[in-house]
């Protein structure tokens, strides 16, 4: 008897461990591998340890379009985000920049995750007030401050 409940103890055992490896759902998986990469992109916006925005860039395009294949509204709402910071801060294309942010802060509205919508409001503002709008720019700059508390 203590034979088989030693041996159910140990099934129920490895089950868990198993289950523990990892999500067993692959758009759980491939949400993480998204959000990783999303967490690199700002960490060189952050630090500046990029000499040039390229590689950024790329991720930002890969994060984008793994995101849209499985439907990841926040991955797709942070992608966009990084996209527009990389084409404001890094390219000086702050039309482009407007657009993407805009677009970005439309996702995040779809979503109740808003980590990196710092970055959109942010990036928004400074667009904006690279292109002479200063006072839509100046409410923009206070949102991401706020958001940032």
């Amino acid at each position: 008897m203590r034979i088989f409940y030693i041996s159910i103890v140990f099934a129920l055992l490895t089950g868990v461990v198993r289950g523990a490896d990892g999500p067993t759902d692959p758009a759980a998986a491939e949400r993480g591998k998204i959000d990783s990469i999303e967490h690199q992109i700002i960490g060189f916006l952050i630090h500046k340890q990029m000499g040039s925005y390229g590689p950024a860039a790329c991720y930002a395009q890969d994060a984008l379009q793994r995101s849209k294949k499985i439907g990841y509204t926040h991955g797709i709402a942070l992608a966009l985000a990084c996209e527009a910071a990389i084409k404001g801060h890094g390219n000086d294309q702050f039309v482009l920049a407007e657009k993407l942010a805009r677009e970005s802060l439309d996702w995040f509205g779809r979503t109740d995750d808003k980590y990196g919508i710092t970055l959109a409001y942010y990036t928004l503002g400074f667009s904006l007030f690279a292109q002479s709008h200063f006072d839509e720019a100046v409410h923009y700059f206070q949102l991401a401050r706020k958001e940032a508390r």
